[in-house]
């Protein structure tokens, strides 16, 4: 999510699942699928075209809670942080 929430800022455009792949350095097939999940909890949204994915709102609208609770939700985890964070991802990455 850093990584992304970076090259979102930086203004690189959508960042493909490829891209994250090798930049967080993890297997396809997992990154897709915490891509998959982003998207169902309306995190992330994928770009038509298939040229990446994109954030749904402005970083300083997104909490470190609104991710957190997204996996939460979607992969019915237990919780492992303060839902009640409110770092923004902008803020996380400055």
């Amino acid at each position: 999510m850093e990584a992304l929430a970076r090259a979102f800022a930086r203004g690189s455009g959508p960042q493909s699942a490829e891209q994250l792949a090798k930049f967080v350095e993890l297997p396809m097939d997992a990154v897709e699928d915490h891509l998959g999940v982003l998207v169902k909890g309306e995190i992330l949204a994928a770009t038509s075209g298939g040229q990446g994915y994109v954030f749904t709102r402005p970083l300083e609208k997104l909490t470190v809670a609104d991710v957190a609770s997204t996996f939460r939700k979607q992969l019915s985890l237990p919780p492992r942080i303060d839902l009640r964070e409110e770092r923004t991802l902008a803020q996380l990455i400055e």
